[in-house]
């Protein structure tokens, strides 16, 4: 539907979730209904503990406190879920450098699965007791991540949307 479709309705057992582009559907899912409904979606459930400075604060579950310079507002205690597509996610060596420019939000993990998908491949990472999927462009000699390795996942904050529970 995605590939011939110019507006889209996405429907959970008869209720309107949201109406959009396929573009607007995929970036900008309204829950997680439409987020999983439209592709692999992400979702670092925690709690939001407030601001600090332009950082929001998210007390994520069994990983503990992430700084996400988002411009989304959510009330101090609300649960939610920081969500963000596979493609977006960065995976480096653990114990590198973080990006000098400060733009992305890293967490240390290990890798639980891969999977070589011919121009990508897929990777499933444990942070904490949290399961996220990063998709790593495939080109002739790229560097391979070997399941149990320990790694650091770079989360683009541009990338990420906070879905309410």
């Amino acid at each position: 539907a995605m590939t011939t479709a110019d507006r889209m309705a996405v429907l959970d057992h008869g209720v309107l979730q949201q109406t959009g582009t396929p573009a607007e559907l995929y970036d900008f899912p309204v829950n997680r209904f439409v987020a999983g409904f439209v592709g692999t979606m992400n979702m670092l459930d925690g709690t939001v503990r407030g601001r600090d400075g332009g950082k929001l604060l998210l007390d994520a579950d069994g990983v503990g406190l992430v700084q996400l310079a988002i411009p989304a507002d959510a009330a101090s205690g609300a649960r939610v879920a920081a969500s963000f597509r596979p493609h977006t996610v960065l995976v480096d060596e653990a114990g590198t450098p973080p990006d000098p420019a400060g733009r992305s939000t890293w967490l240390e993990g290990s890798v639980q699965a891969r999977e070589f998908l011919g121009e990508f491949t897929r990777y499933r990472i444990r942070v904490g007791s949290q399961s996220l999927v990063a998709d790593r462009a495939h080109h002739a000699g790229s560097r391979e991540f070997a399941i149990g390795a320990m790694v650091r996942v770079g989360i683009d904050p541009s990338e990420v949307r906070l879905l309410a529970d």
